[in-house]
């Protein structure tokens, strides 16, 4: 068995593993988390992924768009891979939760034009009388769609299934919706080419290999789930152990508990997840807990904090986590996953800069005696195979040189081909151009700056709080205040800035810690906050805002919806367990935990 592959798509992959190597295991499911639901040998994917295209070639066209509207589970797995066989571009989405509203869904449908609508059978009978409820247009879209049970779809004999249509590396793979406004979301086209010019990348960057394992909760709909955990593993021919993202956040420990288990060497999550795997430890659950076999543990898709690797590391190495596992990462859906990573092995580099410097966009060592403390950077590593990366002025596209930050441009063979029906868009976010250079750029809308051929990620220029001349990061200003103050959940806050009677104002909405809601005392955690974000960034908080739990909006990769939590804030549509605008006593425990 080998990591490497001739194939120029993942149906070529597929097919090749399934003549040569059907009876090796390709993904597993488990239950909550914990108990084996499923799992699927490569001949049995093939087939399932033949049956379903058969089913969709009935009823479409190649180059005809599908909707995944499966649940995170093997009738996903199956879905998508019938789709790329058939020739039809998936569309991956998440199905609506219960409350949940469904215009996104709706304009996904409409934006798209979706020809066929894929789900399991078991939930066909409850959401079909929902898409009503998914407005004029998106209602009007879902009906003029067939809906297709996959389950349904039956597995025939090899004689009589139809020859699938030629895949090639022109021919786009599936849409990538990516968080924006709920009625305008963004589609990233990506091509078979594309995919395939990422799946080596990752494979090379990672090191992955024969012996490679991967276990994993992030979400299929999403790019660093579906790319990452379910299509590398394929590329390599290897196995995949999954659960769905509810069984992890849950429960932290059945995502360690399966690494241990199934002694998986790749894993990864965003920052927020490790830190969660750090607030829920405890000892009696980690009893027999083995993560000796974690090579790399990808943290990556928000800011990386130093402060998250060391607590993890120092928390689980008694379990045999090693600090040199980490392996912080950058992408986004417009290269297809991934753009820069570390080296195996390696721990990355954090360093301290001056935190003046940085509001001003420099990247120096600290000075001593300096009002303003230091900051620290993670490291994000070096462009993978076939990608470039520029650091350029946003505003006059000149390129800048090392320690200097600006706008992370990124051009190659991974990018995708635009958003979907957005040419405007597209050439204005994809067409960036460099004196000198014919290429052309992705403006990926972070800001970050190298230093010795390393990339380091600051922030999204959208999210700066500009006071008085200053750019601040809104992770510098959550980081002090949930540094200082116990009482409030590190990784579940969003900084914005808001219009005052005098100016900008800042302010900081943070959920507080479940286990400490009983003794809250509003006054001095503000008080503390402010005197914390004072000391580090030398900045005044003009407000905060305690929540309740899983109250920050997160997109499906975990980042912080810091515009949409602004929103919501500037709408009166949050409920506060405290609020130092109102001044009002902290709630009592029994209403803030109903």
């Amino acid at each position: 068995m080998t990591a490497d592959t001739t194939a120029t798509t993942l149906v070529h992959r597929l097919e090749d593993l399934a003549r040569d190597r059907g009876d090796a295991l390709a993904y597993v499911f488990l239950a909550d988390g914990e108990r084996e639901q499923a799992r699927i040998d490569y001949a049995g994917l093939g087939a399932r992924a033949r049956a379903i295209a058969r089913g969709l070639l009935a009823v479409a066209e190649p180059g005809d768009r599908a909707l995944l509207l499966h649940q995170p589970d093997m009738g996903f797995i199956e879905a998508f891979f019938g789709c790329l066989v058939a020739g039809l571009v998936a569309v991956p989405a998440y199905p609506p939760r219960r409350n949940q509203s469904l215009d996104r869904l709706g304009a996904i449908v409409s934006g798209c034009g979706a020809r066929v609508i894929l789900i399991a059978g078991d939930q066909r009978a409850q959401l079909e009388p929902r898409f009503a409820e998914a407005g004029a247009e998106g209602a009007g879209a879902i009906a003029a769609a067939r809906i297709l049970a996959t389950d349904e779809m039956a597995t025939l004999p090899e004689d009589l299934l139809p020859r699938a249509p030629a895949v090639g590396p022109d021919d786009l793979a599936f849409l990538q919706y990516t968080s924006g406004s709920t009625g305008d979301p963004k589609g990233v086209m990506v091509s078979h080419g594309a995919l395939a010019a990422n799946q080596r990348l990752i494979r090379r960057a990672m090191g992955h290999g024969p012996e490679t394992v991967f276990a994993g909760w992030l979400p299929l709909y999403h790019d660093m789930g579906l790319v990452g955990n379910l299509l590398q593993p394929l590329w390599l021919g290897i196995p995949s152990v999954l659960m769905a993202p509810a069984a992890f956040l849950q429960k932290p420990m059945r995502w360690l508990r399966a690494i241990s288990d199934w002694k998986a060497t790749t894993a990864g999550s965003p920052d927020f997840g490790y830190d969660l795997c750090v607030r829920r430890f405890r000892p009696d659950l980690c009893e027999g807990l083995d993560l000796s076999s974690w090579s790399v543990a990808y943290n990556g898709a928000e800011p990386v904090r130093a402060e998250t690797l060391e607590r993890f590391a120092a928390t689980f190495a008694p379990y045999g986590f090693r600090a040199d596992a980490f392996y912080p990462c950058y992408g986004m859906a417009e290269t297809t996953l991934m753009i820069s990573g570390g080296s195996q092995g390696i721990a990355p580099p954090v360093i301290d800069v001056d935190g003046s410097a940085l509001d001003l966009g420099r990247v120096v060592p600290p000075v001593a005696g300096a009002i303003t403390p230091p900051r620290r950077l993670v490291g994000c590593g070096r462009p993978g195979q076939g990608l470039a990366v520029a650091i350029a002025d946003p505003e006059t596209g000149r390129t800048l040189p090392d320690g200097r930050i600006g706008e992370i441009l990124v051009t190659g063979t991974s990018l995708a081909r635009g958003y979907w029906q957005r040419p405007e868009l597209t050439d204005e976010v994809f067409g960036a151009r460099l004196p000198g250079d014919d290429r052309r750029w992705l403006r990926t809308g972070d800001l970050g700056c190298r230093i010795d051929g390393e990339l380091y990620v600051t922030g999204r220029i959208k999210e700066l709080i500009i006071i008085r001349g200053r750019n601040h990061y809104p992770q510098d200003v959550e980081t002090a205040i949930t540094a200082a103050c116990p009482d409030l959940a590190a990784g579940a806050a969003a900084a914005v800035s808001v219009d005052g009677p005098d100016g900008e104002t800042v302010v900081a909405m943070i959920e507080a810690e479940r286990e400490r809601m009983r003794r809250l005392n509003g006054p001095e955690i503000f008080a503390d906050a402010v005197e914390a974000v004072a000391a580090a960034l030398e900045l005044r908080l003009d407000r905060l805002v305690i929540l309740r739990p899983n109250t920050i909006l997160r997109t499906s990769s975990g980042k912080i919806r810091r515009r949409e939590m602004r929103a919501r804030l500037l709408a009166g549509l949050l409920d506060p367990l405290w609020d130092s605008a109102a001044r009002e006593p902290a709630r009592q425990p029994e209403a803030a935990e109903a």
